[in-house]
């Protein structure tokens, strides 16, 4: 039945989209909506729903995006609607584990990029899922299995402002209690961190540094911690020298033996090599002080 209704939902709303001579207006109400929330609250659970579930959301919220560009107002039918569907997504975000978080986070990301003539209800959803991801990070019973695979979901929604400020600030708590986390976990600690980093203005990834660079002191994992010092050394450079001008001589001193252990490692050595050309690199790091 899911399958079935979500296919004939993808069809036919795929089919208003395209209409030449007719606005989405035209044939698109509030019911279409409502059946999309009902179908998502049963069937969400499924993986074999995700292929055609996710299409079936972004189709509907298309729609309703072209509704919204052909009328001065919202009918309130829709509006209703619209936040009810919306609920429907943060509450499977939010919930149990049995909504897989990428699947949650294609419906966010198609909220996000369709319904931009709903700020408030768009706003609304982020701040509670991006709160309740934080927390379900740094919950004490949460394993680095189930983080890991959270923080590799949610990637996509690492430069929105809520998710960047509240998940950034939980994976960077991680971080500083990384001396026992998993090689998965901290891989994806590290990729989140760059993307925060990328997004930020240098000021900005110069402050996030500050408290950053520190807590690689903790990290068992040295290929890991070489990586991360060698890529913001050189991707960030202005902020990296900034926030380590900012750090104390013996934690500037621990990251510069860090950083000369990075690029004498085969491995590390041999993955720049090929890309950034780390014997370039100027490695005193009591200059910037």
């Amino acid at each position: 039945e899911g399958v079935r209704t979500a296919a004939a939902g993808v069809a036919l709303l795929t089919q208003v989209l395209a209409a030449v001579d007719s606005p989405a207006t035209a044939s698109f109400g509030p019911a279409y909506v409502v059946v999309v929330s009902d179908v998502l609250r049963h069937y969400a659970a499924a993986q074999w729903f995700h292929a055609l579930g996710g299409p079936y959301v972004d189709v509907t919220l298309r729609c309703v995006c072209a509704t919204a560009s052909t009328t001065s107002h919202t009918p309130p039918a829709l509006a209703f609607a619209l936040a009810t569907l919306l609920d429907t997504i943060a509450a499977l975000a939010t919930g149990s584990s049995s909504c897989d978080p990428t699947f949650a986070t294609t419906l966010l990301v198609a909220a996000t990029t369709h319904l931009t003539a709903y700020p408030s209800l768009v706003h609304g959803v982020h701040d509670r899922v991006s709160a309740a991801w934080a927390a379900r990070l740094v919950a004490s019973d949460a394993t680095d299995a189930d983080r890991a695979a959270l923080l590799r979901a949610a990637r996509p929604l690492a430069t929105q402002p809520w998710y960047a400020q509240r998940v950034g600030a939980a994976v960077v708590r991680l971080l500083h209690d990384a001396d026992d986390v998993s090689a998965a976990l901290v891989d994806e600690i590290e990729t989140w961190l760059t993307l925060l980093l990328a997004a930020m203005a240098p000021a900005h990834a110069e402050e996030c540094l500050l408290v950053v660079l520190p807590t690689l002191l903790r990290v068992p994992r040295q290929d890991a911690v070489g990586r991360m010092l060698i890529g913001y050394a050189t991707a960030f450079s202005a902020s990296f020298k900034g926030a380590v001008g900012h750090l104390c001589v013996e934690t500037r001193s621990a990251l510069e033996v860090a950083l000369r252990q990075a690029l004498v490692d085969k491995q590390v050595a041999a993955a720049q090599r090929a890309t950034a050309q780390p014997a370039a690199m100027n490695l005193d790091l009591s200059r910037y002080g």
